[in-house]
């Protein structure tokens, strides 16, 4: 039994630091599905700690253009703080997918002085 399911879990995802969150998303993620990780889903991505609403839709209309649905909410646990969810339908989780996209957010969250917040997705 542990065998089949360590088999679901692509190659790529095993040779994952053992320090590095992702593995053990990806790994949960991919025991969770019948589908493998490449078979499209929902995909989020979360920024939090937004300290301007000018900052957060300048955050937004950065990623709306490059397809990107983006959802600017106050933080619920500190309301002077903006959260932006980064949501995308058909994503296909990849090596090169995860890793560009996760990096292009944290990216924009230290532009604006904000906080990577993790990512999360569909289980299909």
């Amino acid at each position: 039994m542990i065998s089949r399911l360590f088999n679901k879990i692509p190659k790529w995802v095993n040779e994952i630091a053992d320090n590095d969150p992702n593995k053990k998303l990806l790994q949960q993620l991919s025991q969770a599905s019948n589908k493998p990780l490449s078979t499209p889903r929902e995909m989020n991505f979360d920024i939090r700690n937004l300290k301007r609403l000018e900052d957060a839709e300048a955050l937004s209309q950065h990623l709306n253009k490059i397809d990107w649905v983006t959802k600017i909410e106050k933080d619920h646990l500190n309301p002077d703080l903006l959260w932006v969810t980064a949501t995308k339908q058909n994503y296909a989780i990849t090596e090169q997918t995860l890793f560009d996209d996760q990096a292009l957010i944290i990216r924009l969250a230290n532009i604006f002085d904000a906080e990577y917040d993790g990512w999360y997705a569909s289980v299909e």
